[in-house]
């Protein structure tokens, strides 16, 4: 392991120090003055942010070649991504030391549908069709409601322009790997267009490890003519996962996961005077999940099927007043309503079991906020809160309140927040049977942040460093003398973050992060399991002659603690870190030659060394992948 390790950081090494002695490029800048949605709920430069905010473009998912959503999520400060074996297997991500159902995931800025037990599965949401994610660290329940105690990730759809343009992309790799991907968007008179659809098939790296994957995404735009457009987008997931017999889950050879995701919203969006905008947005999704584990030889008593079909319904809509250039006051209110009808039928040894709820909740809400910029911009105040109504546990009032001091002679930028979050039990916790507990009071955190952004040399280069705080109480945990899980636990997690970008000389972009995470379960004095103390994440890009794209990306994981259920009673584990590292390389071949826009070649190693880890106790990680394909553009 060490000389891996090594091998990594020396390759990265390498490729950095390549940099050094080459002349500044003085056309090319960092974009501090791109606009983000997620932190305010209005569009913000990112130069005005008082929040910790990360920002994937379809740049850097196109440069990395990342396929999943997980993939681009693991270069966030302090969010580790935990998935259980291959590509499709469940997956779950752990922000600023939260819990891994309390991190908000909104896709077009509405939740998704989350399973019976929360917490929103990534494992099969591709990154076909998405122009960016925004991923707002630290609680954010004073703009969202529930579960943004870790923060939000607002996954976005990308919006068609100008002459319709057509994709095609074939590739094949190992594991009998094989995914093709074709898209079409453009623009019209009145509106425009952005469609996906994928299919990907791979056997996995194990026996009975197959996965199957259908992705198809849209998003419709339609100009009304008097300053408003509406929005109408869609998703839809179809996935099946073969689950290999491996420790962590029992070496029964034959259990099975399905998955269907569906969702269907709209956004009307309208500036009705200069000073005066409001949106409505609505929108529906619905999740089905079916596990099947049937007899076998090897257990011909012992079975297991089990259905869960979760919805969530979304209705939002605010208004921005701006009555002087740097007010804006922002409110709006929501309303929500998730449910879940599970049933589960089998036996064990011989003896029959089954359970079965089918339940929902509601929740009504109203938020404000104001967003006030002094003294030319050297002073930034943003500060709201929030009244959530649900129908279980009752109301829940949440605020938070941030600045920013901006220094432009320096390009320096100080900047800290206050807030609060809560999560609301989930439908398993409150209904079910033989071990629900109606009496669930929400989760809560309060949280603050420290921190300054530095920009140097004519913006080619940007640095931030942040100290975060969060203490959680009122936390869930079953209570094995009741057979329930009640409000008995209370943790913290305190943290740095690094994060940095340098653009050296055309076409060369270096960027990389540090977060150091330590949590604490307060009963015990034992770290939070799958949160690990330090992680690192470096990225180099470089487009050479204007036909090539090479990406480099090294990503290392500390030690963390896991638990081993294979064992009675269950045992806490420490898993060992690992350094990950993966490359991707584009060529392009033809550009504008007849009706073919552009032709390139694509390839993509992922653990160029084949490192040996696990994620997840239990659940044994890939070794080295490959794909190679093709991308025809018309």
């Amino acid at each position: 392991m060490v000389s891996t390790i090594f091998r990594s950081w020396l390759l990265t090494a390498a490729l950095i120090g390549l940099l050094i002695g080459v002349a500044w490029a003085q056309e090319k800048v960092i974009p501090l003055s791109e606009v983000v949605v997620t932190a305010t709920r209005t569009k913000t430069p990112r130069s005005q942010l008082t929040k910790a905010v990360t920002v994937i473009t379809k740049e850097e998912i196109e440069e990395r070649q990342l396929i999943t959503v997980e993939q681009a999520l693991r270069e966030v400060p302090s969010l580790n991504v935990v998935r259980q074996g291959s590509i499709g297997s469940q997956t779950s991500v752990f922000l600023r030391g939260a819990n891994s159902d309390q991190t908000l995931v909104l896709i077009d800025g509405v939740r998704v549908a989350t399973s019976t037990t929360g917490g929103f599965n990534f494992a099969d949401l591709m990154t076909d069709n998405i122009e960016r994610i925004e991923v707002v660290r630290g609680p954010q329940s004073t703009l969202y409601g529930s579960d943004a105690i870790g923060g939000v990730i607002n996954i976005i759809t990308r919006k068609g322009e100008g002459k319709p343009r057509h994709n095609v992309t074939v590739e094949g790799g190992r594991h009998a790997t094989f995914r093709t991907k074709l898209s079409s968007r453009g623009g019209f008179e009145f509106g425009d267009y952005s469609v996906t659809a994928s299919y990907l098939d791979t056997d996995g790296f194990l026996d009975h490890d197959d996965y199957k994957n259908t992705n198809v995404s849209g998003n419709f735009g339609i100009e009304l003519g008097v300053d408003a457009r509406l929005s109408l987008f869609s998703r839809f997931i179809d996935a099946n996962k073969e689950l290999p017999p491996v420790l962590g889950r029992g070496f029964d050879p034959n259990q099975s996961f399905d998955s269907t995701f569906y969702q269907l919203g709209g956004v009307l969006e309208q500036k009705v005077l200069p000073w005066l905008d409001y949106s409505l947005r609505m929108a529906g999704t619905r999740t089905d999940q079916k596990f099947s584990n049937p007899p076998d030889p090897r257990s011909p008593t012992s079975f297991t099927f089990s259905e869960t079909d979760a919805q969530v319904l979304d209705f939002n809509g605010q208004v921005n007043v701006r009555p002087l250039p740097e007010v804006t006051i922002t409110v709006g209110g929501e309303w929500g309503r998730q449910s879940a009808d599970f049933s589960s039928d089998g036996a064990f040894s011989g003896f029959p079991f089954s359970s079965e709820f089918d339940e929902h909740t509601t929740d009504v809400a109203f938020f404000g906020q104001g967003e006030l910029i002094l003294f030319e911009d050297r002073l930034i105040l943003v500060g709201g809160g929030r009244v959530d109504d649900h129908s279980d546990f009752g109301t829940a009032v949440t605020g938070q309140f941030s600045g920013a001091v901006p220094i432009h002679e320096t390009g320096t930028k100080i900047k800290g927040s206050w807030g609060t979050g809560f999560h609301a039990p989930d439908l398993a916790d409150l209904f079910f049977p033989g071990f629900e507990n109606p009496d669930l009071q929400p989760e809560e955190v309060e949280s603050f942040e420290v921190g300054i952004e530095q920009a140097l040399w004519e913006g080619r280069f940007w640095l931030e460093v942040i100290y975060f705080d969060n203490d959680f109480t009122n936390l869930f945990q079953f209570n094995a003398a009741t057979s329930r899980v009640e409000n008995i636990a209370q943790a913290s997690a305190k943290g740095v973050e690094i994060s940095a970008t340098v653009l050296p000389l055309p076409g060369l972009r270096v960027s990389g992060s540090y977060s150091r995470v330590d949590t604490e379960d307060e009963e015990t004095g034992q770290d939070l399991l799958r949160r690990p103390q330090d992680t690192v994440f470096g990225q180099v890009t470089y487009t050479f002659l204007e036909r090539a794209t090479a990406s480099v990306s090294v990503l290392y994981v500390g030690e963390r603690a896991d638990q081993d259920f294979t064992t009675f009673p269950s045992r806490r584990v420490t898993l060992d870190p690992y350094t990950k590292v993966d490359l991707a390389l584009s060529v392009l071949l033809l550009k504008d030659e007849g009706v073919l826009n552009k032709l390139q070649v694509k390839a993509k190693i992922d653990n160029l060394f084949d490192e040996d880890y696990e994620e997840a106790f239990g659940f044994p990680a890939p070794g080295l992948v490959y794909l190679f394909g093709l991308e025809a553009t018309f």
